[in-house]
């Protein structure tokens, strides 16, 4: 049920993370400390290692413009073509106002990494579009899950895989017992990607 989840900053080795046997996703670190150049060093870095290890890397989240749709859609189009030199499958990342039809590249992604704001991820918008994602076949990823109540809401949706901060700065403590939980109540394959 884990996974990992590489951003440009937390200075983890590839090799060490291919050596777990887990499959490794890319945030591009918009929400808290983005940098183009880490973003770019980070795909170059990563690209001989999918050429490798093609199956082991699940998305890469596309540069995305934190509560703001319009924007987002844009930088995504500068930067597909960059993730896919680096051979990675590529994560749209919602924002508050995002359409499910015409807001999401769906020919073009793996997976729909759902962001945006609190009230936003939590409203009708963003369960429309993990609705749609799951009807169109598409990976759901969701960013800054960390309580069991939103756990819960976004397994019910039919996400496929979270993060949260709790998780990555305190994994001893907090994803043992999030598993427990999860085992607990858990219908389907849903899973932790610290």
């Amino acid at each position: 049920h884990l996974g990992h989840l590489l951003t440009p900053h937390n200075g983890n080795r590839i090799e060490s993370l291919l050596a777990t046997g887990m499959e490794i996703a890319i945030d591009n670190a918009a929400f808290s400390n983005w940098s183009e150049d880490a973003f770019v060093a980070l795909l170059t870095r990563l690209r001989s290692h999918v050429l490798a290890h093609r199956y082991r890397f699940a998305w890469c989240a596309a540069p995305d413009v934190v509560g703001d749709s319009r924007m987002t859609l844009r930088r995504f189009w500068r930067w597909a073509g960059v993730i896919g030199w680096a051979g990675l499958p590529i994560a749209f990342v919602a924002q508050d106002g995002c359409e499910p039809i015409c807001g999401v590249p769906w020919g073009e992604i793996r997976c729909l990494f759902i962001g945006g704001s609190t009230d936003w991820k939590l409203g009708p918008e963003a369960a429309e579009l993990i609705r749609e994602a799951k009807r169109r076949g598409k990976w759901v990823h969701v960013g800054r899950v960390n309580s069991m109540q939103r756990i819960g809401h976004f397994d019910a949706l039919g996400a496929d895989s979270i993060d949260g901060t709790q998780f990555s700065m305190f994994p001893d403590r907090y994803i043992p017992r999030y598993l427990e939980r999860l085992e607990r109540r858990q219908r389907g394959i849903f899973e932790v990607v610290v």
